[in-house]
């Protein structure tokens, strides 16, 4: 079953909500921060990418913002994981990322949303690199959008993570690719993250509780070749 997703306008009105909610509890002098990351930030900031099933960011008081963002789930109908730090547990996740965001909007004087840079957005999705989510075309999208170097990237993806980055030798190809002469076409590597994730809820359905982690690529290359020699 798809998640339901959230576009620009849903995400600006649901972030308007949980601000409102933060106003009643805490009252109008005080102040509340989040950063946003991921695909809501692409959402939020782009036009190529239209929507995302939740938005992931970093809350600085996570505690105090927790039952406001319970109260706007149960009043709007949303999911209670709308707005949630999940991603922290992921690869993905640098301490970093507070530093290399810039302020996106205040909603009703209480909470400020900032947002990641797009340059370190592409570091995040080079570390995670999912053949069946939006990491590659994402990736592909932002760079169309904000021309940076191929150095530029790597300067950014060492500022996350170090010098030991831990990025998969088939991102860096990846983006290798995109700078060379031949390229990567959007549209392309959109259609196969769309049939990538449809190889895998198909799976899914077959076989339960099999798809982990750990083994989602492993299990994707497999199905990949299996189809290609139907």
């Amino acid at each position: 079953m798809y998640a339901k997703m959230f576009n620009r306008m849903d995400m600006n009105n649901n972030l308007k909500e949980l601000s409102k909610e933060l106003k009643r509890e805490f009252g109008r002098n005080s102040k509340h921060e989040i950063v946003v990351v991921g695909g809501a930030a692409i959402v939020l900031k782009h036009d190529f990418r239209e929507s995302s099933s939740d938005i992931d960011a970093i809350v600085s008081d996570g505690s105090s913002i927790k039952d406001a963002v319970r109260r706007t789930a149960d009043r709007l109908g949303l999911s209670a994981d709308w707005l949630n730090s999940d991603f922290k547990q992921s690869s993905s996740y640098s301490g970093q990322l507070v530093a290399v965001s810039k302020y996106y909007r205040t909603f009703n004087q209480v909470l400020d949303v900032r947002i990641v840079d797009d340059k370190y957005l592409i570091a995040m999705k080079l570390r995670s690199f999912r053949a069946y989510k939006n990491d590659q075309s994402d990736i592909i999208g932002l760079l169309q959008d904000s021309p940076f170097t191929y150095e530029e990237i790597c300067s950014a993806v060492e500022r996350l993570y170090g010098k030991d980055n831990g990025v998969k030798p088939e991102a860096w190809e990846f983006l290798r690719k995109y700078y060379s002469a031949e390229g990567i076409a959007y549209d392309q590597i959109r259609k196969e993250e769309l049939n990538n994730k449809d190889i895998l809820v198909e799976f899914d359905k077959n076989y339960e509780n099999v798809l982990k982690e750990d083994n989602l690529d492993d299990i994707l290359s497999i199905l990949r070749e299996k189809k290609r020699l139907k």
